[in-house]
């Protein structure tokens, strides 16, 4: 190697030695990995997660789908019968309505009668 190929394998070393030693402060150290997760720890997170065995237990995506069909169903029957029942409900007001305004009109002429029956008698002269 020559003294200029020398030279010149220096200047890079120092190059690449200026580089390295702008981005060491970028790097962590092991204080600062402290902070992390190691290793065992996430080993111990992993089992306590759900398995595919304990996960078949759930109800699924379709058995879910499938009750909330029922219930939406469920509910149009129950909204259709009380809608049902409000409207015969209300012909049977109108009914005891009508009912009750004969039996006032039915209590006024006994009321009437019975005034007419007990009023004293006037004498004819």
């Amino acid at each position: 190697m020559t003294l200029s190929e020398m030279e010149e394998e220096i200047r890079n070393l120092n190059e690449w030695a200026r580089e390295i030693a702008q981005n060491l402060p970028l790097l962590a150290t092991k204080e600062d990995l402290k902070a992390y997760a190691t290793k065992e720890d996430l080993r111990s997170e992993v089992a306590k997660l759900a398995t595919k065995e304990d996960l078949k237990a759930l109800a699924a995506k379709e058995d879910l789908r499938s009750t909330k069909d029922e219930l939406k169903t469920g509910l149009e029957d129950a909204k259709r019968y009380t809608e049902n029942l409000i409207f015969v409900t209300r012909r049977e007001i109108r009914q005891v309505d009508g009912k009750l305004t004969s039996m006032a009109a039915d209590v006024e002429r006994i009321a009437e009668h019975l005034a007419i029956l007990t009023a004293p008698k006037r004498r004819k002269r």
